[in-house]
């Protein structure tokens, strides 16, 4: 009989007993389906640790490896998980992300069980929550017309993404040279030709400050997203490539020249003029 579980949840933390105890609770709370967590900590100096050691000892816990040492980031936490994976699918969560309800993953089990073995990468929905809980945007549409954007830059939140096991442990490694986008170099490699399917159930809540989202970071992820973008040749019509890159240069420029409060509300006003909702400011209040 094979006892190995159906998913992998891999959580990287450093001093994060903020947000910690609901991530957990939300992986433990999971019914239907055989499940593990395992969590990388970077030597937290917080009551991190102790939250996890008390989480590992309970008897209906879901973490079945977990260490704490020094790491040079996220990848590097991540990198050392992926060698423990028993689960034959693998979704990544920080350390303050929740499943949005305890069916969700044998909701998801349910659609993967009929995917085409073929498919490596599987995606739902995430939606992007401010602490207080408002809705700030929704991530996750069908492949068939999110395919075509995906390849011309846009990117998957990990919350809602699905790893077949042997996309990550046949030696496809994330790169530590990336601090905020490397998980996006991977699945960019895997899907700029590869096809990936559509769970259409909402998977996660993601809240809104972490490195990827937060205006401190802005430059560094604009600058990596610059460099996947490179490689890739994206966007793939030149003149839409040229755009892209100088629109890049100048926001690279605010970022180095104005104050963080005035930046914030520039930001938002490029968001309000394409449509969508404020969000720089609001993490400012």
């Amino acid at each position: 009989m094979d006892n190995r579980p159906y998913f992998t949840i891999i959580t990287a933390t450093y001093n994060a007993a903020k947000t910690l105890q609901d991530c957990i609770d939300s992986v433990r709370s999971q019914t239907g389906v055989d499940i593990e967590q395992i969590i990388i900590d970077g030597a937290s100096d917080d009551g991190t640790v102790e939250i996890i050691k008390r989480a590992a000892e309970r008897k209906d816990t879901k973490i079945t490896w977990w260490q704490t040492e020094p790491d040079t980031g996220i990848y590097n936490a991540w990198n050392k998980a992926i060698r423990n994976i028993r689960g034959q699918w693998v979704i990544f969560f920080g350390s303050s992300d929740t499943f949005w309800q305890p069916s969700t993953l044998s909701s998801v089990k349910s659609k993967l069980d009929c995917v085409s073995d073929s498919i490596r990468v599987a995606y739902g929905q995430v939606d992007l929550i401010l602490p207080s809980g408002e809705l700030l945007k929704r991530y996750g549409s069908d492949w068939s017309i999110f395919k075509k954007r995906y390849r011309d830059g846009e990117q998957l939140a990990h919350q809602g993404v699905f790893h077949r096991k042997d996309l990550l442990t046949n030696g496809n490694f994330f790169d530590e040279s990336f601090c905020i986008l490397a998980d996006d170099l991977l699945l960019k490699e895997e899907l700029m030709t590869g096809d990936a399917c559509f769970i259409d159930i909402k998977i996660a809540n993601m809240v809104a400050g972490g490195i990827s989202t937060s205006i401190n970071h802005l430059a560094e992820a604009i600058s990596e997203h610059r460099r996947i973008c490179a490689i890739y040749n994206i966007p793939r019509n030149r003149i839409k490539r040229y755009l892209f890159y100088f629109i890049t240069a100048i926001k690279l420029v605010l970022l180095r020249r104005c104050p963080r409060a005035l930046l914030a509300h520039l930001l938002d006003l490029g968001r309000v003029c394409r449509g969508k909702r404020r969000y720089y400011t609001k993490m400012q209040d």
